[in-house]
């Protein structure tokens, strides 16, 4: 069982699938339900591409930290990078059904 886990990895998408399978292992073993696999799957892709996306003006080789600990039947991720701040605004829970909305279209190839 995953109780906690470090991963670094360069500012690049080559490493999400590895990523992914972390957090689908993490998750399952948390008896999690598939839908909620998917949808937390998505937002870390999601935050880790965005960080990404962040360090590749500055022209710099980067790397993003992601942190995933199981304690007490949940699960807890932290992202993190070295790129420029930003102070983001509080998410709603509807901007977060939004975008998980909008990767399920994706993969079903609808609109």
């Amino acid at each position: 069982m995953i109780s906690k886990l470090w991963v670094t990895m360069p500012a690049d998408v080559g490493g999400l699938a590895v990523l992914g399978e972390a957090v689908r292992t993490a998750l399952h073993e948390l008896s999690a339900s598939q839908e909620t696999i998917e949808a937390v799957e998505l937002c870390v892709a999601e935050a880790v591409n965005h960080a990404i996306e962040r360090d590749r003006p500055a022209g710099r080789a980067n790397r993003v930290e992601v942190q995933l600990s199981v304690e007490n039947d949940s699960l807890q991720i932290v992202i993190g990078d070295r790129g420029a701040q930003f102070q983001p605004g509080p998410l709603s829970l509807s901007s977060i059904r939004s975008t998980v909305r909008r990767g399920r279209r994706a993969e079903w190839g609808s609109t």
